[in-house]
């Protein structure tokens, strides 16, 4: 099993961990700097979920990522399913991590995405986020991006492919996009799903793991879902299923920007 301890990373989706406080009542200063230097282990009960670290994936909060984390999340899903109390004293940050495909929802799901991270076949995404056409930043330009990561943390710069999926319930994204000028990116494909009306764009490596479609488009789009895929090929070249990863921001459906 892999074992990697990650850095700190700037993130939209914020799975960084923030160290928590500690009432420090009745002690002398020297005393202080003592227990902080020796780093005793958590009290008995506790376990280490109140350890804070910067590992993404690491559920256990055992401060790096490997199989043992998916071993972790298996057992709190399973323990959840019979007591829907438990997690209950987890705190944001641990949360967060056991949602590891950012949906919304912790579920056997996030298991298997994490196994495959662990595995090298899919890449952590601790950022991704759009940039409107109306933001003062933007240069009239409609932005998406996404930054992904080895399970190693260091940024997935090879064998890997980046896609926006972007819907619409009552706009022709077809039209919209099929006239705009990409100084990053593509536009892969103007098919809908179902009733949306949606468009695939892939994105272009930018460096340091940050995957970009930057699109000049004729209009400003309120209620756009968005949904990244991510591809991943092996040393041969190829690619299946389980290098194959679909997230929304919903378990539902896309995120309404």
């Amino acid at each position: 099993p892999r074992a990697a301890q990650a850095g700190e990373v700037v993130q939209h989706i914020d799975v960084s961990g923030a160290r928590r406080s500690r009432r420090r009542v009745d002690a002398e200063p020297v005393q202080v700097v003592q227990l902080e230097e020796a780093n005793p282990p958590p009290p008995q009960g506790l376990s280490s979920r109140r350890r804070r670290c910067d590992s993404l994936g690491d559920t256990n909060l055992d401060c790096a990522f490997d199989l043992a984390d998916v071993v972790f999340l298996n057992t709190f899903v399973a323990t959840r399913a019979a007591n829907p109390s438990h997690g209950s004293d987890f705190d944001t940050t641990q949360l967060e991590q056991l949602d590891a495909d950012h949906n919304g929802a912790i579920n056997a799901v996030d298991s298997l995405f994490l196994a495959r991270i662990n595995f090298d076949l899919v890449r952590f995404v601790p950022t991704y986020g759009i940039m409107p056409v109306d933001d003062f930043d933007s240069g009239c330009n409609m932005t998406f991006s996404a930054t992904l990561l080895y399970p190693t943390a260091t940024p997935a710069t090879t064998g890997t492919f980046v896609f926006f999926y972007l819907e619409h319930s009552t706009a022709d994204l077809g039209s919209v996009f099929d006239g705009a000028s990409l100084s990053m990116g593509a536009v892969a494909s103007l098919a809908s799903v179902g009733s949306m009306g949606g468009v695939l764009l892939q994105a272009e490596h930018a460096g340091a793991g940050q995957y970009v479609v930057v699109a000049a488009v004729s209009q400003a789009l309120d209620n756009l879902g968005v949904s990244l895929l991510q591809v991943s090929v092996g040393s041969d070249g190829l690619t299946s299923s389980l290098r194959t990863a679909f997230m929304s921001t919903y378990k539902s459906g896309s995120q309404v920007f």
